[in-house]
């Protein structure tokens, strides 16, 4: 069982018998403020015709890719249910359901990357980590786009939806094999890996790339490969408590 997510998401969320509502600013344009949300309520008896008796622990009200959306975590309302939490992307104006997410591990690396690459033409990927931002698990991806600027992106960690992005200075190394292609060589070695950090850095004055995932029995692990040749440098259990 994956602790280190499931035990932060579940600690932080209670039932709600009158669901609060957390806006983040701006929720959505003030040019048009002639066009309202659905009322929460229509869109929680909207999902129960969907998917039966949920209980909802939390909703969120925030702009994404130049959309208002609802994020809203639930759980089937029956214990014996193995669905465990969920969140549900849906658009707050129309009450389309986006995105529906298992709660249990994040989204794949490889799928938000799939869709931070919708907005972005990326050369580079520099860094990636999770993080608990205010009681929500983000993912943070570092990367450098075509114009060779760099930027930070704060992701959702289970749906994969875009939050927050703004450029930064960075100087530029050498020539480093792509983080996908050092990603692909990874899934060979572990096929049911969970990536939860990618850093750039240099061991011994040679560029690596540093990966922290949980493996196929959910053990904490620390992959490190060199950026130019891709070879393997070590592989072995992230024992130290930076890793934790």
């Amino acid at each position: 069982m994956n602790t280190f997510i499931r035990s932060k998401a579940l600690s932080v969320l209670v039932p709600l018998f009158a669901v609060t509502l957390t806006i983040a600013s701006p929720a959505y344009s003030q040019s048009n403020n002639t066009k309202r949300p659905i009322p929460l309520e229509q869109i929680i008896n909207q999902m129960r015709k969907q998917h039966g008796n949920i209980v909802v622990y939390n909703v969120r009200l925030i702009q994404e890719d130049r959309r208002t959306v609802r994020l809203i975590d639930f759980a089937p309302e029956l214990k014996t249910s193995h669905q465990g939490m969920q969140r549900l992307v849906v658009d707050a104006f129309t009450g389309k359901e986006i995105e529906l997410a298992t709660m249990r591990f994040p989204m794949s690396l490889e799928k938000t990357l799939a869709n931070l690459h919708k907005n972005h033409q990326i050369t580079r990927i520099t860094k990636t980590w999770i993080e608990n931002n205010g009681g929500n698990e983000i993912r943070a991806i570092e990367f450098i786009d075509n114009r060779k600027k760099h930027w930070r992106a704060e992701m959702d960690a289970y749906t994969g939806l875009l939050l927050n992005e703004h450029p930064f200075e960075l100087k530029r190394t050498g020539k480093q094999i792509p983080l996908s292609d050092i990603l692909k060589q990874a899934h060979r070695a572990h096929k049911n890996m969970v990536i939860l950090r990618t850093t750039s850095k240099h061991k011994k004055n040679i560029p690596v790339r540093e990966i922290v995932y949980l493996d196929e029995n959910r053990f904490r692990k620390r992959l490190i490969v060199n950026s130019i040749t891709g070879e393997t440098i070590s592989d072995e259990l992230a024992v130290s408590p930076f890793y934790q």
